[in-house]
């Protein structure tokens, strides 16, 4: 199984705002994205739970919202983010 990892802090306005787009896919696992991949997100309610998950899947330059995708691009661009995420049918369209 493939997937597409997205991590989202409690306290994030950004991740907020993408949450919004991503209600259906965060709760159903039958949702695909175009390559077949599924939606895992991972969303802390601290912020040093928010920074171990991301040390842990090696992309600790980066900080919530951030996007791992299934071939180990790292998107980290709030707007960036909801983009791929239509794009590849993991996210409704506003």
């Amino acid at each position: 199984m493939i997937s597409d990892k997205l991590f989202l802090a409690w306290n994030c306005s950004d991740c907020t705002r993408i949450k919004a787009h991503i209600v259906g896919a965060m709760f159903n696992d039958d949702i695909k994205g175009n390559n077949g991949q599924i939606l895992t997100v991972v969303h802390t309610f601290s912020n040093d739970g928010t920074r171990n998950i991301i040390d842990i899947f090696g992309i600790e330059d980066n900080h919530a919202p951030a996007l791992l995708t299934h071939d180990e691009k790292i998107i980290a661009d709030a707007d960036e983010i909801i983009s791929y995420l239509q794009e590849n049918g993991l996210a409704i369209q506003k």
